[in-house]
């Protein structure tokens, strides 16, 4: 399933228009700070392709009741006619309301997350998912299946029979759904179930030690089974992903295919990570995505790597996080993209987290904004941006781009992230690319970079981009972010051009 070609047409149905802001190809001076001066170059040598299924979200089923479901989805299929961040994916029902959730009844389990209202059942959550593709029963979603009663367990003498009557539990969900769920997650954090954290390495972590151990007796007494009962489903197993190339013992995704053992582990599809990242805790940086990606894909022999839940967390950069964090998620798509993941599902989709969120009530928040400007713009193949200082402090500017088909047309999108850095002039060279013109531009903004402040609602808005010649018969593209002024206070501008 793949997003329409984005223009102009997208950016009026939510886009703000702000009267008197123009913006010149030619540095502003004003109060925001010192001017800079950058020069993007764009490679034409592909990096890896991005999956239309990068863009999912997940229905957390304790979060959104069955009565706003319609609404909540329309946010992100685009079925209303209110502004939505088109989405490819859906995990149902959430990360622990997986583990704790009653499928005949459509209750949370004594003892789980907490809730007002039940959330939407899995045959309405259906109805409303889009179909993979034309005239497909396939939906783009994936279900978790629970491992809380095995994992959990008190009596481990009754491990066998809890395994079995576990399995025999998939069975009998999976011939329900099996004709419209092809994605089927087994578990959801082992790793912190019952009691057990990871803040000890596994070789010395009884309480992970005993979830691994039960968690891959489930896996490998189940699997066999299910694939033979569905040949056609995905089976998806999971571990920590901080912990993947680790030290010898310490490696859980190593650690659970050895415990599996190989005739069952050759029957697992892929695998399912959480990749929570940031911008300052070095064990889960953004930019560590593709190497342990790499690890994981190393130590298990998979290639199919769903990361079933992601953002950027706001605790790991500040604690008041707003268009930052917009404007550090367009680097984790890149990292997510040069990582060659297959699938993911942000979370929180909604409001839990506003800072975070994609959407708050019915709006879209600015890093929603930027969702949906990546899922429509960001795909095709990721390809090389480099950026150059030519006057002015050398700053955090990030720039990332992809070769595409616009409008039925070969295109390249360039999305730069200003990441804090004062107002700048980018000059964004078209040598070498086959590129001619700017078909569209535009740019996420706000007054403020936090969300504490009184005001924080973040826009998008059409981007003045100066033409300014070239060498060798290309040209250059030239716009200046973070002006500073009324409404455009943050220094955080995300810039969003289009080429052909």
């Amino acid at each position: 399933m793949r997003p329409r070609p984005f223009s102009l047409r997208d950016l009026s149905r939510f886009a703000v228009f702000t009267a008197g802001i123009t913006l010149f190809g030619v540095p502003l001076a004003n109060a925001h700070g010192q001017n800079s001066v950058k020069s993007i170059s764009i490679s034409m040598q592909p990096q890896a392709p991005i999956s239309a299924l990068m863009y999912g979200a997940n229905y957390q089923w304790d979060t959104v009741p069955e009565s706003q479901f319609p609404a909540w989805i329309n946010q992100f299929t685009g079925y209303a006619a209110q502004p939505s961040a088109p989405v490819s994916f859906f995990r149902y029902p959430g990360g622990w309301d997986g583990e704790w959730y009653d499928w005949a009844s459509n209750q949370i389990n004594p003892g789980g997350p907490s809730y007002t209202a039940p959330g939407a059942p899995p045959g309405e959550f259906i109805d409303y998912v889009p179909p993979m593709s034309v005239g497909m029963a396939t939906r783009g979603a994936s279900f978790v299946l629970s491992t809380r009663a095995v994992i959990g367990t008190n009596t481990p003498s009754q491990l066998s029979a809890l395994i079995t009557q576990q399995t025999d539990n998939y069975v009998s969900l999976i011939s329900l759904y099996q004709s419209n769920i092809r994605y089927w997650e087994i578990g959801n954090e082992w790793w912190l179930q019952n009691g057990a954290s990871n803040s000890a390495p596994l070789s010395s972590n009884h309480g992970l030690t005993t979830n691994l151990t039960r968690y891959a007796a489930l896996v490998a007494a189940a699997v066999p089974i299910l694939k033979a009962d569905f040949p056609n489903i995905k089976l998806y197993v999971t571990a920590d992903w901080t912990t993947a190339g680790g030290t010898a013992g310490n490696d859980e995704f190593v650690q659970l295919r050895n415990l599996i053992g190989p005739s069952s582990w050759a029957l697992i599809d892929g695998i399912s990570i959480h990749a929570y990242c940031g911008l300052t805790v070095a064990a889960t940086l953004c930019s560590a995505i593709p190497a342990q990606v790499a690890a994981i894909k190393q130590g298990t022999g998979k290639s199919d790597i769903y990361v079933s839940e992601w953002s950027l967390g706001a605790a790991q950069v500040t604690n008041d996080f707003g268009i930052q964090n917009a404007n550090a998620t367009v680097s984790a798509f890149q990292d997510m993209a040069l990582a060659g993941i297959t699938k993911a599902a942000y979370w929180p989709s909604f409001g839990v987290n506003p800072a975070i969120a994609l959407t708050t009530g019915s709006s879209l928040t600015a890093t929603g904004l930027l969702f949906r400007a990546m899922s429509l713009l960001y795909e095709g193949e990721a390809i090389p941006a480099h950026i150059s200082v030519n006057a002015g402090p050398p700053g955090q500017t990030l720039a990332v781009a992809a070769k595409n088909s616009i409008s039925g047309k070969n295109g390249i999108v360039v999305i730069v992230a200003t990441n804090g850095d004062p107002t700048e002039t980018i000059n964004l060279s078209m040598a070498g690319t086959g590129m001619t013109e700017v078909a569209n531009s535009s740019v996420i903004y706000s007054q403020y970079d936090r969300l504490g402040n009184s005001a924080t609602t973040s826009h998008m808005a059409p981007l003045n981009t100066t033409m300014l010649p070239g060498t060798h018969g290309s040209s250059t593209a030239s716009f200046v972010l973070n002006p500073g002024g009324p409404k455009r206070g943050s220094n955080w501008e995300i810039a969003l051009i289009q080429l052909h």
